[in-house]
Formats: structure tokens, C-alpha cells, sequence
């Protein structure tokens, strides 16, 4: 089992509608492989003394309707079974930011 999960973004927006904000609706229908977003990792069991989670740097490399594939573009400080170039598995609801 993975570390971690994916924040979904917008569940969070719309529970914090004017302090989390996604990119919108438009934004994500257009994106496609070489764009970079940025994803939401939330660790599942986060010992008490570090941050619930980090936010890192996607490539996108495929699409299939809003699942996506992409590339890891950062190396993670916190998520340790992830590493630079990793692919990960994610929808377009993951999407907090786009580059």
C-alpha cells in the first residue's frame, strides 16, 4: 500500500471556495502530455512532528478523458516510497495548480 493519497482539489475547493483555488474546468480540459501541474500528496500515517503532506511537480507524458499519467518533476522530501521520475496515476479532479 502507498504512503500516500492523492488531495482531491476539487472536493477542497468547494468546501474552501475563497481560500483553495483549482485551476478552472476550461484549464483542465486542455491539458495534455508535456504540460506540468502540480498534484497534492497527502501521507496517510504522517509521524507528529512533520507537515500531513507536500505538493510536487507533475509532467504529464499521457491522457485518457481525465485520467492522467505523469512524470514526478520534483524529488520528494517527505513522500519516501516516491521518487524523481516516477510515474503517477491521477484524475483531473487532482489538479491544484498548472504551470
Amino acid at each position: 500500500m502507498q504512503s500516500w493519497k492523492l488531495i482531491d482539489g476539487e472536493k477542497m475547493n468547494r468546501a474552501h471556495p475563497r481560500t483553495f483555488e483549482i485551476p478552472s474546468a476550461d484549464t483542465k480540459r486542455k491539458l495534455k502530455p508535456g504540460h506540468i501541474v502540480k498534484l497534492g500528496f497527502e501521507l496517510r500515517k504522517p509521524p507528529p512532528e512533520v507537515p500531513s503532506g507536500e505538493r510536487m511537480w507533475v509532467r504529464i507524458i499521457a491522457r485518457d478523458g481525465d485520467k492522467f499519467e505523469g512524470e514526478l518533476d520534483n524529488t520528494p522530501v517527505l513522500v519516501k516510497d516516491l521518487q524523481l521520475r516516477d510515474v503517477v496515476e491521477f484524475e483531473a479532479k487532482h489538479v491544484l495548480s498548472v504551470e
